[in-house]
């Protein structure tokens, strides 16, 4: 009797009582059928750290081994070099990223083995038969295993309330991006998601080893199923443990010593990054808040629907958990995991040296931890919907599922990871009302200037309201100053401003430029007829849009469209052109419109020389460049197809 009574302490049957397991089944193969679509349809890429999980996943699949030899090597180098994946780099960058992990003829990374053995793993069946997954595929099907998974484990939690709260937060968040991408994100979503979703219902060893099974990529998780463990033993100490539950506590065990023990085996500390860095305990406490709250990297700026998923869960909390099925059966262990996996992803976080990453559709990766700590409030929302009827019902059904769906089509529309662009929510704030935010100065600098991890070759960035700006100590280059397109400084005052405020500068500071500075500030002056202008010319004369920030010898277009603004002076004599001297990236059909009617088309390979057509036009004029095939270089997130040196408005040739 005692065995029966802890199977139903612990056991949660929603499925009885007409649970249609044919339906569930064609929800999720329907499910299945739009990833693979959107998998065929969407660039294959690597992002972040990608290339160290590809070579790992060779270790594992070709030569049993959690370490990388010359065997794996040589297989990641015909995967470079095969093309199939944009932005992989050749073996030699990976052979070196880490030498402090070496070890004789074999290497390790900074980032573990765990989720690449799970590929490995999920390929291995294919391969007996001759018909092996390939590294990407392998890793997109350990992401259909997880994602089916997390939808059977809160089915069975919360039947299709849960099922469907899942989706609506799955693809409705900008973890939807990472589905067809090779790096831990998702695994750490699907993984986690289902231990809050088993610490709801009190399942507690069964959410112990998913959460140990984030921490052996994340181990600043490992408190997380400790308490778990713990609250099962001390809470419960009278009912037995099932032999599952035993299994249970032994994996959990087992996966928690995984990362330290292997990293001290071969080189003697419990993680790498205290020997290969990229980490400092601790170190950005202060500004912590950012992942969730910051408008380029912060979780809730970039994904509203879960702001309302948040907000509207609070205020239908009770009334959504009237139904006993629903309920957490210990609230009081559900929030204190819910807290602690706060906590600790804090403490993770601010403890990175990187916190303006890559890897990312725009917000930084680890704001990606705090969704599964929705699930609670989207249940309860999801729930609520449910004991509506007619038109509220559909009303309501209707709006939820029209944000899960921009929100879906608005993250798979980013085809490559970005993080040196401001998103439109940061150039909004720091536009209009820049006293409202000042964000750290890595991540302010390194969008503002765009050129993400380059920014301490420069020595100043002004953000584009033309007076809060971001001065850099030395040894930056005092010849390269990041400024708007739309401010109108003088080139050679700002850069004397901008020496003399950086005399006894020891770390990034912000500080605010007088933009009615008249030594500073120039008015705009119409273009005079054959004096050209170099790339990097001011807005004195010149606005620019659509490009990368200026290099020694030229400017990359990074965008499908550019463009040029400027002013005319007025007309006298014969037409005149717009001369642009450049380069293409490869082969490009380059097209000018004016004032958007189109006045030039062209093919080139290598220089190129444009000549745009003014007319008798003058006052304000805006020459838009389209180009027909712009590229991604091997790890570059810019979107390049023309190098523009100089241009002059001139006689017609």
């Amino acid at each position: 009797m005692a065995d029966a009574d802890a199977s139903q302490r612990w056991v949660h049957h929603p499925a009885r009582g007409g649970f249609a397991f044919g339906a569930w089944g064609l929800a999720v193969a329907g499910l299945m059928v739009l990833g693979m679509v959107a998998a065929l349809l969407l660039p294959v890429a690597r992002v972040g750290d990608g290339m160290e999980y590809y070579g790992l996943f060779y270790a594992w699949s070709q030569t049993l081994r959690p370490w990388m030899n010359e065997t794996s090597f040589a297989l990641y180098q015909q995967l470079h070099e095969s093309g199939l994946i944009v932005g992989t780099l050749d073996r030699s960058y990976l052979e070196g990223a880490f030498p402090a992990l070496r070890l004789g003829e074999t290497a390790d990374f900074n980032h573990f083995w765990f989720y690449s053995l799970l590929a490995a793993v999920v390929n291995a069946p294919f391969a007996l038969i001759g018909l092996p997954l390939g590294p990407h595929g392998s890793f997109l099907a350990l992401h259909a295993v997880l994602f089916v998974g997390l939808l059977s484990v809160a089915t069975l939690g919360h039947g299709w309330r849960g099922f469907w709260t899942i989706v609506a937060m799955t693809l409705g968040s900008p973890i939807v991006w990472y589905f067809n991408k090779v790096h831990t994100e998702f695994f750490t979503y699907c993984v986690t998601l289902g231990g809050i979703v088993l610490a709801m219902r009190n399942q507690l060893v069964a959410s112990a080893v998913l959460m140990a099974a984030a921490a052996t990529q994340n181990p600043g998780l490992s408190f997380v199923p400790v308490l778990l463990v713990a609250l099962r033993g001390l809470s419960d100490w009278s009912v037995p443990y099932s032999r599952w539950e035993v299994i249970g506590v032994v994996a959990t065990v087992l996966l928690l010593a995984l990362h330290p023990a292997y990293y001290f085996l071969r080189y003697e500390v419990v993680t790498p990054q205290l020997l290969a860095g990229g980490a400092a305990p601790g170190a950005g406490l202060s500004y912590a808040y950012i992942w969730l709250v910051d408008p380029d990297v912060g979780l809730f700026p970039n994904w509203p629907v879960g702001l309302a998923l948040l907000l509207g869960g609070a205020l239908l909390w009770r009334r959504a958990m009237r139904n006993p099925t629903l309920r957490p059966v210990r609230p009081l262990h559900l929030w204190s995991v819910i807290a602690l996996f706060f906590v600790a992803s804090m403490y993770s976080h601010a403890s990175t040296e990187n916190l303006n990453s890559g890897a990312t559709p725009g917000l930084a990766r680890y704001a990606l931890w705090y969704i599964p700590l929705i699930y609670p409030a989207a249940l309860a929302v999801v729930a609520t919907m449910y004991g509506l009827s007619g038109v509220r019902r559909a009303t309501w059904g209707t709006v939820l599922w029209a944000g899960v769906i921009v929100t879906m089509v608005v993250n798979l529309s980013i085809k490559w990871e970005s993080y040196t662009a401001p998103s439109f929510a940061s150039g909004f704030v720091q536009t209009h009302v820049p006293w409202l935010y000042t964000p750290p100065a890595e991540i302010f600098g390194e969008r503002y200037s765009g050129l993400g991890d380059s920014l301490y070759a420069s020595s100043a960035v002004v953000g584009p309201d033309c007076r809060k700006t971001l001065l850099l100590p030395a040894p930056a280059n005092e010849a390269v100053i990041s400024v708007s397109d739309d401010c109108a400084f003088d080139g050679e005052q700002i850069r004397s401003w901008v020496v003399s405020a950086r005399e006894g500068l020891e770390r990034p500071t912000f500080v605010q430029l007088d933009a009615d500075d008249p030594s500073i500030v120039v008015p705009p002056a119409p273009m005079a007829l054959g004096q050209a202008l170099a790339h990097d010319a001011t807005g004195t004369q010149v606005s620019l849009s659509g490009w990368s920030g200026a290099e020694p010898t030229h400017r990359w277009s990074d965008a499908a469209q550019s463009s040029l603004r400027f002013t005319l002076p007025e007309h006298a004599g014969d037409d005149r052109c717009l001369l642009i001297d450049g380069f293409t990236y490869g082969p490009q059909t380059i097209a000018a419109s004016l004032d958007d009617e189109q006045v030039f088309e062209q093919a080139f390979d290598g220089d190129a020389r444009l000549v745009v057509p003014l007319g008798e036009r003058s006052g304000a004029t805006r020459v838009d460049l389209t180009y027909s095939d712009p590229k991604r270089p091997p790890g570059d997130s810019r979107l390049i197809a023309f190098g523009l040196r100089s241009f002059v408005i001139d006689s017609c040739p």
